[in-house]
Order: structure tokens, then C-alpha cells, then sequence
């Protein structure tokens, strides 16, 4: 054992990556037009990148050998594959999203916001993968270090209009494919910097007309993050009077454990523990008005713990109140360990029915294929929520609240699909309803037309152009937590009197409750897109070049408001030996009340909001120039020009903090840009390329692909209302009465409104650009004979790391990720 363990720290010295695998056979079905044995490097055609999809709108297609290729740990790694995508260094030290038409680039390297993954829908095997009714996250996407790789054979990205059959999103699709029919027996071990995995599967043949059982089971680990999983694929076929029936059951689960250590008194575990089991049936009775019916029943429970203890800052009180007013309070010890228990427990439910028939046209060579179906969906959140010891309450003086008392969210779609292919255009037109019901918000609905066509122009035996357009509207619902977030308890220390050496103390405490958080205008975000593009086919160069445009109206946020409140401040008591009491809602001390000021102040509300506006419009492009024979290589070049604007038009509250005198600040101003926000627009720009060269030498086995990956353009700006203003006097103000009153100049010169000016600093309003900046990404995949194939991988090849100027914070970045190396070594038998 321990000479083996030598051998491995030797192949990943210096970041080098290992996998080892044993698959005796190979077998795989694919719906792409590849050859069966996509892995093998002995064939000269095999695809090692993305590839632009054949049929109407804008489609990624990654074939099984593009996704071995690329080695991913999650679907995250995915994104570099794509037109101009950028590369990434695999760590699960961070949740891991997948996004589409984004900007990446934050801080020089390619990581992703939570909030860019949002609104992008991931469907595995047809079915969707859920995150709304997550508590803690209102705006992010699906952490995809949950989703294991190693069960995904082929993926398809929808970078446009999708079909009307999948809804609530608004920012594309990945759709995913796992392996279907009798999987070999397979274990695997890969290594890299970060991360070490171990895979295992094995497929069996139950009966031979069709009944098959697979079994995939992997474990992945890196650092204090754990996370491993089982999968199991029950297939069946039939052909009862001649016509295919197929069903399948899949069951999932998934467990995921994070520990972060810093002390006995300062430590947190997270746990997680996913089921998903799904049930998808297909009949095909080949009759004139129903060509095919499929139907889908998905069920998902996910149990999310977050173990968490710490030493509170400095607290004196705590109160369990959760209605507005004065209550006894209990004083606490000095120093404690408080203990933070929260618990989630989201769980989904979702029916789908979808039918199928085609038709021949009179026309020669045209048909038209028409479906529709229907889509309910139920999902909530069945968890205890926060949980802790009343006696060693948390900092922040929080309520408890079961995610239980959330109530449920149904909703329901139905949609209508015509596909006319005739010989020399195709043309898909569909509708889409989506609605969702929900307790004191009604029924919310979006209709959603969507168009996608494609003509072909020209064509002859050496070259073909095809002509493609579209447009449509994407809605994406708001989420569990939007639609029922949490009350707002704002406690206020109105008495307070210790005497540790007699034993006597009193702590009173006025509450301020805002339990109206609800906004029951929300509605669905609707993004409208629009494509045009072509598709050249020459001797000289394979061409896709695809523009577009799109408009997200009415995008989530949250809005700050200030609710104002009275409360009694008690004199203070300096003497010792009293005993004061709290009765008929007053402090008495030695049978006298004690004296009180009413004073006023302020609680923070937040609100969601229907508020943001992104604008997207940019070129992507795809260039195959084919094969140059002497040397066996061929080049690809893709690249994206992306412009982003992204502008919030909404009001937020802000006022002074702390007291003068025992006084809060008398007023709060409504301004049109978030207080702590340089501006109310921001404008990123992005433009870059990968140039990929790919040799293949069939006679001996051997793939390299050697990615040169540029950054022509970099720069952003923020702006306050299409200008660079610093001095901010806020739109609106109330006082103590909460009554909104326009500011006038006669405010503006009054004293006692001056400390509403915001002065920001003139160098946020300058354009972030830098110089063109690339790096060098080497693959080289070998196969010695039929059993065993070698991969090697570096990323940034000769550490390529420039250091610029950030012009708005006067802050140096560098760009590009550190160099990163694997080895990959596959054995089949």
C-alpha cells in the first residue's frame, strides 16, 4: 500500500491530474450523428469541442467525447465549451453554477455571481432540477457540485428560444442525458490539486427483451468538502401489438457534508441529503393522429443542516416576542456559545403529459410534426428552520420560524407546438401558459408565444447558405422565499437595570414588528429575445454566426424601506438595592413609576420587488476551417461580443444610524440608487475568442488540442441616471409620521436634512478597460492500443498572469487563472 501511495504522489506532483479506470467494453447510445465509439482516438472525425446545432434557434451540442475531453467535475466546467467561453480551474471550495450569456469575468478571474445562474433551467433526462423553494438564497442558481458528471453522457445548451415545452426560465437551458442501455462495468479514480473522485458502475441485463438495471455510485472530495452519491436506472422495453413501449424508473440520491473548524467556539458542519426518483413512460402506436405519448412523474426530497456555533458580540437582552410592544426581557450571561440550528427540507413534485403526431404535406418532402402536453407542478418547504437555545440566543436576536408555516406553491403549464420541416425551411412555432398558484398573491400568470425558423438560401455540392431568426418571451416565476419572507423583529432596549451582588434585574424591551413584507404585485420576470443569424457552408469554412438581443423587464430585487415607531426610553437607575418590577405596562421601582421619554425611531424593511432591467445584445460565432492535411490539423474558432446593461428603478430608503443624545436621526430619505451602490446602471463589455487547433492522427491514436484564449475587450462603467453625478439629495423624505413628502430646495438648505446628501467619490464613474490579455490551453489524449488511452491537460500554459489597474478603486487585479495540469489514464478491457 504505501509503495502504491508513492507511485501516485509522484504522477501529481506539481498539480498533475490521474485517472484510472477499468471498463471492460463499451457501449452507449447517442442521439447526436457520431460514430458508436465517440471515444475512440482512432477515428479521424472524432469531436473534441461544442458544436453547433443542425436545426432551428442557437444550440450547443456536447457530444460524449467533448465531455471526456474537457474532464469535468461539474457542469460548470461546461461553460468554456461554448462560443467565446472562458477557462476555469475545477474547486467544489465554492458553489459551482452554470450561466449563459453572462459576463464572467469578476476580479480577472472567470467566476460566477450566484445571481447570473438564477433564471437558467438545468433538465436531467427531462427533468428539471428545482431550487425555489430553497430558504437563504432567493436569487441563485442551483449549486451544481451536486450533480455528478459521471452519470452525464451527452448535454445540450439552449443559448436561445427554447421549445414551448420548458418554462420558468429566462436565461437559457442545459439539458443533460445519462447513459441509457447496459452500462459496463466501470470504476475509476481521478486526482487533481483540488479534488480527488472515485466512480464505479456496472450495468446488468435482467431479461433479455429489454429489462436492464444500471448502477453508478461516486464520491468526490476536497479539503472539508464531501460529497458522494448512488444511481440507479431501471429500464424496461416492450412491444405489446408491435408498438415500442418504453419506461424507466431513475432513483437518485445524494449527500454532501462541509465542515469549517476554527475552535470549539467557533465551528460550522453543513449537511445535505438528496432523494429524486423519477418515472418516465413512452408509448408509440405509429397511429395518424398520435405518432407518440410520454409521460413524467418526478419526486424530490432534499434535507439541508447547517450546525453552527460562535460567541456572540456584546448582547445584554433577548426577548421572545413577536408582537409589537414592551415585554420582559431576560438578561443574559456575559460570554456564551450560541449554537445556530437550521434545518430545510424542500420538496417537489412534478406530472408531465406529452403527445406527438406528424403529418405528411402534399408538398414533396415536407411534414409537419405537432405536439402539446400539460405540466403541474407542487412544491414547499417542510424543514424546521432556525432553531436555538432561548437561553444563549443568537447575536442578531432572530425569531425562530418553521419553514413549515410557508405555505406550499402549485403551479400549472400547458403548451402547443407545431415543427413545419419542408426542403428548404423548417419552422417552430409554439405557446406556452405558465401559471402559479399561491395563498394571498392569487393566481399569477405569464403566456409566453416563441418562434424559431431557419431558410436555406443556397445550395449546391460545394456550398450552402441557411438563413435563421427568431423571437419569443421567457417568464420565470418568483421564488418560495420571495413570496413569504420572514418578519422583521427590531428590538429596543427601553430598561435596563443589573445588580449581579443583590441578584435584582429587569430588562424591558420594545419590540417592533413588520410582518407585512409581502409584495402582492410581484409577478413573473419576462425576457424577450430576439435572434438573426446564418449559417455558411464552403469549401474553405463552415460558418455560424448568430446576433441577439434581449430584454429583461421586471428582474427580482429587494427594496429598503423604513417603517417608523415610538418606544419608551425609562430613566436610568445608578443605585444599587433597588428592585424594580414590570406591571400594568410600566416600570415601578420602590412603588413609584419610574419617569419615561417617548422617543422615535426607525425599523429597516426589506421588500421584494419587481425592479431590475437587463439589457443583453451580442454576436457569437463558430468558424470550422476544416482539416489541413499534411499536418493533420484542423482549426475552430468561436467568439462572443457581449454587451450587459443592468439598471434598477425602484426607491430605496436610507437614514443615519446610531443616536445623538439618546436621539435617532428624525428623517429618511428615498433615493433612486441603492445607498451603498456607486450608481442605479452598470454596463459591462466583453469580447473574446478561443482559437483551437486540433490534430488527429488516427494511425497512432493521438488527439491534441491546442486552445489559444483571448480577451480583446474588457471594460465597464457604472452611471447615476445616464450621468456621473456625485452629490445625491434624495427624492423623497418622511419623518416620525411615515408620511412621504417630495424634497424641495427648501429641504436642501435646511441644517437639519443635510445628513441625506450622499457625496460619492468621482472615480466610481470611471471605465474599468484593460489591454488584450490571453492564455495557452494544451490538450494531448493518446491511446497506446485498444485498452488503455493517456490524457494530459495544462491550463494557462506558461503562466500568463497580468497584473492592470483597476481605474474606479485605484486597486491592482491580476488577470487569469493560475496554471493547472492533469493526467488522465483510462483502461478498458
Amino acid at each position: 500500500m504505501q509503495t502504491s501511495h508513492m507511485i501516485f504522489y509522484r504522477f501529481v506532483l506539481s498539480g498533475l491530474l490521474l485517472l484510472i479506470s477499468y471498463t471492460p467494453g463499451y457501449s452507449e447510445e447517442s442521439r447526436l450523428s457520431q460514430p458508436v465509439d465517440t471515444l475512440s482516438f482512432h477515428l479521424p472525425d472524432v469531436v473534441v469541442t461544442a458544436i453547433e446545432g443542425k436545426g432551428v434557434g442557437s444550440v450547443s451540442l456536447l457530444p460524449p467525447s467533448a465531455i471526456e475531453h474537457v474532464q469535468p467535475f461539474s457542469v460548470a466546467d461546461l461553460m468554456q465549451l461554448l462560443p467565446g467561453g472562458l477557462t476555469i480551474n475545477s474547486s467544489f471550495g465554492q458553489p459551482q453554477y452554470f450561466a449563459i450569456r453572462e459576463i464572467t469575468l469578476n476580479n480577472g478571474l472567470n467566476n460566477l455571481y450566484p445571481q447570473d445562474a438564477e433564471q437558467v433551467q438545468i433538465v436531467l433526462d427531462g427533468s428539471p432540477l428545482h431550487s425555489n423553494t430553497d430558504i437563504g438564497n432567493p436569487f441563485s442558481g442551483a449549486d451544481t457540485r451536486f450533480l455528478s458528471m459521471n452519470e452525464v453522457e451527452q448535454a445540450e445548451v439552449v443559448r436561445g428560444i427554447p421549445s414551448a415545452r420548458y418554462g420558468n426560465l429566462t436565461n437559457g437551458m442545459l439539458l443533460l442525458k445519462t447513459r441509457s442501455g447496459k452500462m459496463p462495468l466501470t470504476a475509476g479514480i481521478r486526482y487533481n490539486p483540488n479534488m480527488k473522485q472515485y466512480t464505479a458502475g456496472k450495468g446488468f441485463v435482467i431479461s433479455p427483451p429489454g429489462h436492464t438495471l444500471n448502477l453508478l455510485a461516486d464520491y468526490t472530495a476536497q479539503g472539508n468538502f464531501h460529497t458522494g452519491g448512488l444511481r440507479l436506472a431501471n429500464t424496461y422495453h416492450w412491444q405489446p401489438g408491435g408498438h415500442p413501449l418504453t419506461a424507466r424508473f431513475d432513483y437518485y440520491v445524494r449527500i454532501g457534508n462541509l465542515k469549517s473548524y476554527a475552535s470549539e467556539e467557533n465551528h460550522i458542519r453543513q449537511k445535505l441529503q438528496n432523494h429524486r426518483l423519477t418515472f418516465n413512460g413512452e408509448w408509440k402506436p405509429g397511429k395518424p393522429l398520435l405518432e407518440s405519448l410520454s409521460f413524467r412523474a418526478d419526486f424530490s426530497a432534499s434535507k439541508t443542516v447547517e450546525d453552527k456555533y460562535y460567541v456572540p458580540f456584546a448582547q445584554q437582552v433577548y426577548t421572545r416576542s413577536t408582537v409589537t410592544g414592551e415585554s420582559v426581557a431576560q438578561v443574559l450571561p456575559a460570554r456564551y456559545i450560541c449554537r445556530e440550528l437550521r434545518e430545510g427540507l424542500p420538496v417537489y413534485t412534478e406530472m408531465e403529459i406529452h403527445a406527438i403526431t406528424q403529418r405528411p404535406l402534399p408538398s414533396s418532402g415536407s411534414r409537419i410534426e405537432l405536439s402539446t402536453g400539460i405540466t403541474w407542478r407542487s412544491e414547499g418547504n417542510r424543514g424546521n428552520g432556525l432553531q436555538f437555545d432561548f437561553e444563549r440566543p443568537p447575536s442578531d436576536s432572530p425569531r425562530p420560524r418553521s419553514y413549515k408555516e410557508i405555505p406550499f406553491l402549485h403551479s400549472g403549464a400547458a403548451f402547443a407546438e407545431a415543427v413545419f420541416h419542408g426542403p428548404y425551411a423548417t419552422v417552430q412555432a409554439g405557446i406556452r401558459y405558465h401559471g402559479l398558484g399561491c395563498k394571498d398573491y392569487g393566481w399569477l400568470g405569464s403566456v409566453e408565444p416563441r418562434l424559431n425558423l431557419s431558410w436555406t438560401a443556397f445550395s449546391s455540392s460545394r456550398y450552402q447558405l441557411r438563413l435563421k431568426g427568431g423571437a419569443g418571451l421567457m417568464g420565470y416565476m418568483p421564488t418560495n422565499e420571495m413570496l413569504y419572507p420572514s418578519p422583521v423583529y427590531n428590538d429596543r432596549t427601553s430598561f435596563y437595570y443589573n445588580d449581579p451582588k443583590e441578584g435584582n434585574s429587569l430588562a424591558i424591551v420594545y419590540t417592533h414588528v413588520s410582518d407585512d413584507r409581502k409584495n402582492t404585485s410581484l409577478r413573473p420576470t419576462i425576457n424577450r429575445k430576439f435572434e438573426t443569424g446564418f449559417i455558411l457552408g464552403s469549401p474553405l469554412v463552415n460558418l455560424d454566426l448568430t446576433g441577439f438581443y434581449e430584454r429583461k423587464t421586471g428582474g427580482f430585487t429587494f427594496m429598503t424601506d423604513y417603517r417608523p415607531y415610538t418606544y419608551r426610553a425609562y430613566e436610568y437607575q445608578s443605585e444599587t438595592g433597588l428592585h424594580p418590577e414590570y406591571r400594568n405596562g410600566q416600570v415601578w421601582v420602590n412603588g413609584q413609576p419610574v419617569p419615561y421619554r417617548n422617543r422615535h425611531s426607525f425599523t429597516a424593511v426589506s421588500t421584494p420587488a419587481n425592479a431590475e432591467t437587463t439589457t443583453k445584445h451580442g454576436v457569437e460565432m463558430t468558424a470550422d476551417f476544416g482539416t489541413f492535411h499534411p499536418l493533420l490539423t484542423s482549426l475552430v474558432i468561436d467568439a462572443q461580443w457581449l454587451r450587459i446593461s443592468n439598471k434598477t428603478d425602484l426607491l430605496t430608503a436610507h437614514t443615519e444610524s446610531g443616536e445623538i443624545n439618546g436621539e435617532s436621526y428624525a428623517y429618511v430619505g428615498y433615493y433612486d440608487k441603492g445607498y451603498n451602490s456607486k450608481g442605479n446602471k452598470l454596463i459591462t463589455e466583453q469580447l473574446s475568442t478561443n482559437c483551437r487547433f486540433i490534430t488527429r492522427i488516427p494511425r497512432i491514436g493521438l488527439v491534441t488540442t491546442l486552445t489559444l484564449q483571448m480577451v480583446w475587450m474588457q471594460r465597464s462603467r457604472w452611471y447615476y441616471n445616464d450621468g456621473n453625478e456625485t452629490e445625491i439629495w434624495p427624492v423623497y423624505w418622511c419623518g416620525a409620521d411615515g408620511i412621504r413628502h417630495p424634497f424641495t430646495e427648501t429641504e436642501k438648505a435646511d441644517p437639519d436634512f443635510s445628513k441625506l446628501l450622499i457625496i460619492g467619490n468621482p472615480n466610481d464613474f470611471l471605465q474599468d478597460t484593460y489591454k488584450p490579455y490571453g492564455l495557452i490551453n494544451l490538450r494531448v489524449s493518446k491511446e497506446f492500443s485498444r485498452y488503455v488511452t493517456l490524457s494530459f491537460f495544462s491550463n494557462n500554459l506558461g503562466d500568463m498572469r497580468p497584473v492592470r489597474l483597476v481605474a474606479s478603486t485605484g486597486n491592482y487585479l491580476r488577470q487569469n487563472p493560475s496554471p493547472f495540469f492533469g493526467l488522465e489514464m483510462q483502461i478498458k478491457l
